[in-house]
């Protein structure tokens, strides 16, 4: 196998970044390869064996390559740390993406312990298997045993408080910490995010690429589909969005309306549109896509309860309504915490806990304001922004600190799904403006486009 890259500690990020993701694209096509191979016998024959040692010291090569480079890339001034965070994000938004392929090798792992088992007495060349066993068990281990280190970093970085003795150390303990996805997403890979946005009663996409930390190139495309008001929304696989009820735009000569479609976009435009729901709805707010079904809480409707729960599979569409909330709630904000579902709306000052497995609701706490709460998630932090104010959540205690940082926004309630980049999560408001949320320093920016 070829060798990936060379030279990472002195790459330019960008090129760093693209090397890494090269790199995962190449290990993946290999494990693949290997993994669809149907004779065990043959897919442990000696070199394979080796194919498959130098692929895993290739995945620790490059993360050996990523330490190197974030240590390599600053040099302790002002200027350069922030060179450093940068290297930082970049490695981490990369980092993320390795759970796809951790997966993969564990699938791997697994093949060759059965295949071990059951082959062993015919292997002329035990020693190698001994030593691939080996290999697994360290980097399963080296996997796992790292949890709180990117946080320290993350308050390091924050508070710029990063000295010459403690940097080296602090990097080296960089874990792999795996996020879980449905699906490799693509917006990293292609470093850029997608937002919609409402724009004079028509949907606009803006395709935000990402140069630096603090450059961007922003394009727009204004989709001709006439907008519907109050509807809800959550992000689907491949930049798409999938929109649900909502209604339809007044007029002198019709008055706004609920309606019981619907649709997806994408870059391109409407991709379909439906009427099978058999209600009509709206307010709906912001779903959370999770398990390939798109989950939403609570609506306004004239046909069904305003405290329905319904899940929608993204494959076939069919609505499977989940246990009733427990209070009536409209125009929701939610976010995805592991396997659980935070749910804010403007109607109370409750926030609910959903347990996805369980089918059931918890309150985790009480935010003292009816208006609209967002909510940002990253990992097990998770962020409030609310009537100016921005609130950080303990998941254990359900304790909400004020963070008394004040913000100001044109409007609090959502128009697109916040979309994570590193430190930011991106998100359009209800009148169209973009706006940009550092969750490191806790600072919100309205961005030009």
């Amino acid at each position: 196998m070829e060798k990936i890259f060379d030279n990472t500690n002195t790459a330019e990020p960008q090129i760093f970044m693209e090397n890494c993701s090269e790199a995962l694209l190449e290990i993946n096509k290999i494990l693949k390869q290997l993994s669809d191979s149907s004779n065990n016998e043959l897919f442990i024959e000696n070199e394979k064996f080796k194919m498959n040692k130098m692929i895993i010291a290739n995945f620790k090569n490059i993360l050996k390559g990523a330490h190197k480079y974030l240590v390599n890339s600053a040099n302790f001034g002002d200027e350069n740390l922030q060179n450093f965070s940068q290297s930082f994000e970049l490695y981490e938004n990369w980092v993320k993406n390795s759970h796809y392929i951790e997966n993969q090798i564990k699938d791997i792992y697994s093949t060759i312990d059965d295949s071990y088992s059951k082959n062993s007495s015919k292997l002329q060349n035990q020693d190698i298997i001994k030593q691939m066993s080996s290999s697994i068990s360290h980097i399963e281990k080296s996997i796992k045993e790292k949890e709180k280190s990117i946080n320290d970093l993350e308050k390091t970085i924050a508070k710029k408080e990063i000295e010459v003795s403690k940097l080296e150390s602090q990097v080296h303990i960089i874990p792999i910490k795996f996020l879980s996805y449905t699906h490799l997403p693509e917006t990293i890979f292609n470093n850029h995010i997608i937002i919609y946005a409402p724009y004079n009663g028509k949907l606009r996409v803006i395709k935000i690429s990402l140069i630096q930390q603090n450059k961007y190139i922003a394009s727009v495309v204004n989709l001709s589909k006439d907008l519907q008001y109050d509807y809800g929304f959550c992000a689907f696989p491949n930049d798409s969005l999938f929109l649900i009820g909502g209604k339809v735009k007044p007029s002198f000569f019709w008055p706004g309306q609920e309606i019981n479609e619907y649709s997806v976009l994408n870059m391109n435009g409407l991709i379909f549109k439906d009427n099978s729901i058999e209600y009509t709805l709206s307010d709906l707010g912001q779903g959370v896509f999770y398990n390939n079904h798109a989950y939403f809480f609570g609506m306004t409707s004239l046909q069904a309860r305003k405290n329905l729960a319904i899940k929608i599979n993204s494959t076939d569409f069919s609505l499977t309504n989940m246990c009733f909330i427990p209070e009536a709630i409209n125009n929701s904000s939610t976010a995805l915490v592991d396997r659980e579902i935070l749910i804010s709306s403007p109607v109370t000052e409750n926030i609910f806990l959903y347990n996805i497995d369980n089918d059931i609701y918890s309150i985790k706490g009480k935010i003292k304001t009816n208006d609209p709460k967002l909510i940002f998630s990253i990992r097990k932090k998770v962020f409030f922004i609310s009537n100016g104010n921005i609130y950080r959540l303990k998941m254990k205690s359900g304790v909400f600190e004020n963070l008394n940082l004040p913000v100001t926004c044109s409007s609090y309630k959502l128009a697109s799904y916040p979309v994570n980049y590193g430190k930011y999560f991106f998100f359009a408001l209800l009148d169209g403006a973009i706006y940009r949320f550092n969750y490191i320093s806790l600072r919100i920016k309205k961005l030009s486009i």
